[in-house]
């Protein structure tokens, strides 16, 4: 009978007769290759997932951010069509506008608006087609054209904000549109922000 005899020492393979490496497993098993069978720590789990959040968290805001400055730049372009708009009308009644110099009167004739000046907005019949004849009557619709353009704006909030003057020989109108505290771009923490149109009649 033949016996094969296997040597105690270990080989050029690193395992013995028994078949196991020197450092005690099988040659299959996994505990064999520790370099291959490493994964992801639940500290790098953890970490990556704080990264990920800071950046969605700053995303966020950069587009809440932009939404606020798109806001802004429409009411902008409202309050700037408006403004344009009354100073049209103005241009077009000169001769109740304007002194015998050529000068504003103080009162523009009736279109001057102080803040706090009440001013009652009409969306009438006689705001779409004509102009009506009393400026009284022009300045209502005006006004209702302002709240059907902005309609977060109230009665109280134009008789407030909204302003019309002359000085040194200029026409000023003063539209203006509520706002959160913090958001107009000109860094005031005004509950509203405005828009002012100067110019020569």
């Amino acid at each position: 009978m033949l016996k094969f005899i296997f040597p105690q020492s270990t080989g050029s393979l690193g395992f013995t007769h028994h078949g196991m490496f020197e450092h005690g497993c099988r040659p299959r098993s996994r505990r064999c290759f520790p370099a291959l069978s490493q994964g992801f720590s639940m500290i790098e789990v953890l970490i990556s997932i704080l990264l990920v959040s800071f950046g969605l968290l700053g995303a966020a805001a950069m587009y809440a951010r932009a939404v606020e400055f798109s806001t802004d730049t429409e009411r902008r372009q409202m309050a700037a069509m408006l403004a344009g708009e009354l100073l049209e009308i103005m241009r077009s009644d000169i001769t109740r506008v304007l002194d015998a110099k050529g000068k504003p009167k103080s009162d523009l004739g009736g279109y001057a608006k102080q803040a706090n000046a009440e001013i009652v907005p009409s969306q009438a019949e006689q705001c779409r087609d004509v102009l009506p004849t009393s400026i009284s009557a022009r300045m209502a619709c005006w006004a209702g054209r302002a709240q059907s353009a902005m309609p977060e704006i109230t009665k109280d909030f134009i008789q407030k904000h909204f302003v019309v003057s002359t000085a040194s020989g200029l026409v000023s109108i003063q539209v203006a549109w509520p706002v959160k505290p913090g958001q107009c771009l000109d860094n005031t923490s005004n509950e509203f922000c405005t828009y002012v149109l100067q110019s020569r009649l």
